[in-house]
């Protein structure tokens, strides 16, 4: 939140395996657990499936490089990935609503 300059920061550690969920449009899908390791705000633990799509288009447009996540057998749209290898991916996701959010995240997709 930048009205008031509400800034802070929030450190995960990231687990997880190859999913056995289909995501048609994903290079790869995991299956992730994130538990908060620090940081000036406190976050909640939580299990996701995560999917890399270098070659995601959406309503005609793209193609785009981003992550996708899987929600009620739905997958949705969830941040730009900025560098994709294979074995990494780093991604940024900017979200507003109330309040601005901006995160930044990195993975080893083959340890």
């Amino acid at each position: 939140y930048d009205g008031d300059s509400f800034l802070c920061d929030v450190y995960w550690v990231t687990s997880g395996d190859v999913s056995s969920k289909t995501c048609p449009d994903c290079t790869y899908a995991y299956d992730i657990t994130m538990e908060p390791d620090g940081g000036s705000c406190t976050g909640n633990p939580f299990d996701a499936t995560i999917g890399t799509a270098p070659d995601w288009y959406y309503n005609g447009y793209g193609p785009y490089d981003v992550m996708l996540i899987e929600y009620g057998g739905s997958w949705y749209y969830y941040g730009q990935m900025t560098s994709y290898t294979g074995d990494s991916v780093e991604y940024v996701r900017a979200q507003e609503s109330t309040y601005y959010y901006v995160f930044y995240g990195a993975a080893d997709l083959n340890p």
